[in-house]
């Protein structure tokens, strides 16, 4: 890993941007401008900035360094990774001029800038961070784009390399920090939680997201940094975790579509302390979701015991330091292929690759998609993994493991404890299923969508 001076806590994200099955890394790089680093075959990092064609600052107008957080996907269907970089507007100077940043990828860490022709300049939005899904199951990844003190923008994929915008139809004119996509209700329509505040919206399958009351979502309104779905109890279906300023964290059990809030000493933060970036991730392959907290008092691992028990364990590595508008986050990865998961990380020490050293871990599987009548990396799929009939893990596949301001396109990484082989089902947005029978764990796995059965009508929306 090089060694940098610190890019301002806003984030990292995974990709593998020259196709060559290692997993590469890209700093926002806040101010300074973008950092992209390849992993070599010997899991070391090179900078490759200067050719990757990505500008470095202040190209068409001043202060075009305020970078927020970047995502990732494959918004074509051709097989290689792009990029979509939100662009604060300088506390509102630069607003009517300033823009995002769209960048087609070319699967050699090259990208073109795609931003007009692709409709999505964003002159007017003070951007923080954004998400791919497919909200209206077309086999087009969709863009949401969160601005603050502005609206955000909902960005629909026409499949032919531009984007609509739909934001006041789908009810999405407001401003908020972040969001999370996940189908929370099980309707087949993928749902949205938004940040500062907490609120969460409904899909309701006709191109519009409908905003859950205080009564039917009492935790509405709640000042949060980052949040972040998973499924605590492997009951099949996703739970929440918010991280909030001074208040202390907060999980929330998902039963049957409403929620309940679970209190634990292990993620308890005193008034002293700011708890920003959150991510959900089985650490040591347990077969059990763990939680990843970055606080201004250190990194933290909430490590799930079951029976939704958790113990809180502070890694030894420097503490971020975070102040009230300086927000640490993390992105997951494993990175050196041992099937453990690492953690990518940027704070006031510069940037950082914590190395999961976990030791004895379980059994594990790497999963990765290759839709064709679905979107290419199979954002949306529900998994399924099972043994002799019970079920050992339920994922939605969002394509990242991180939040705030950090995202990946990764594999899904899946963990099971000491079990020799499993069964999976995948079912993708279209409806189509695939299943295996028997597979050996500890192991990468290309699953490919069914090109055979018919496809469905795509929505009128």
């Amino acid at each position: 890993m090089p060694s940098f001076s610190s890019y301002n806590d806003y984030g990292a994200l995974w990709g593998d941007f020259n196709n060559d099955g290692r997993v590469d890394l890209l700093y926002m790089g806040h101010g300074l401008g973008p950092l992209m680093l390849a992993q070599t075959a010997s899991h070391k990092f090179e900078d490759v900035t200067g050719e990757s064609g990505i500008k470095d600052s202040d190209w068409e107008y001043k202060q075009q360094r305020d970078r927020h957080g970047a995502s990732c996907a494959d918004f074509d269907n051709d097989g290689n990774i792009d990029l979509f970089i939100s662009h604060g507007a300088a506390k509102g100077e630069t607003l009517g001029v300033k823009y995002d940043e769209f960048l087609k990828g070319k699967g050699d860490f090259t990208f073109t800038e795609i931003t007009r022709s692709a409709g999505t300049l964003n002159h007017f939005g003070r951007g923080r961070s954004s998400v791919w899904f497919d909200y209206n199951k077309d086999g087009w990844i969709d863009l949401f784009v969160t601005n603050v003190s502005s609206n955000n923008v909902m960005y629909k994929n026409n499949g032919d390399g531009t984007f609509t915008d739909v934001t006041t139809e789908a009810g999405l004119a407001f401003g908020a920090v972040h969001a999370a996509p996940a189908d929370f209700d099980q309707d087949g329509n993928i749902d949205l939680l938004l940040s500062w505040p907490l609120r969460l919206y409904r899909n309701d399958g006709t191109g519009k997201f409908v905003a859950l009351t205080k009564k039917a979502f009492p935790f509405r309104g709640i000042q949060s940094f980052g949040i972040a779905w998973g499924d605590a109890d492997n009951d099949g279906d996703l739970d929440i975790f918010v991280s909030r300023a001074h208040r202390g964290n907060l999980m929330l059990i998902n039963e049957d579509g409403s929620f309940r809030s679970l209190e634990s000493p292990a993620w308890a933060v005193t008034d002293d302390n700011i708890s920003t970036g959150v991510a959900w991730a089985d650490i040591d392959n347990d077969g059990l979701m763990d939680i990843v907290n970055i606080r201004s008092d250190g990194y933290y691992v909430y490590l799930n015991d079951g029976d939704l028990s958790f113990s809180g364990v502070r890694l030894d590595i420097p503490a971020p330091g975070i102040r009230q508008k300086r927000n640490g986050d993390a992105a997951l990865a494993d990175f050196n292929s041992d099937g453990l998961l690492d953690i990518a990380t940027d704070d006031p020490n510069g940037l950082m690759l914590l190395q999961n050293t976990s030791a004895p871990a379980g059994s594990w599987l790497q999963l990765e998609f290759h839709g064709t009548g679905n979107n290419r990396l199979g954002i949306g799929n529900k998994i399924w993994i099972s043994s002799q009939g019970k079920l050992l893990a339920y994922r939605e596949h969002t394509g990242t493991i991180g939040n705030l301001r950090s995202a990946s396109c990764n594999a899904l990484h899946v963990g099971f404890g000491p079990i020799p082989e499993v069964d999976i089902r995948v079912q993708w947005l279209n409806g189509f299923e695939s299943v295996l029978k028997n597979v050996k764990v500890n192991q990468s796995l290309i699953i490919p969508d069914s090109e055979s059965r018919k496809q469905p009508e795509a929505p009128a929306f």
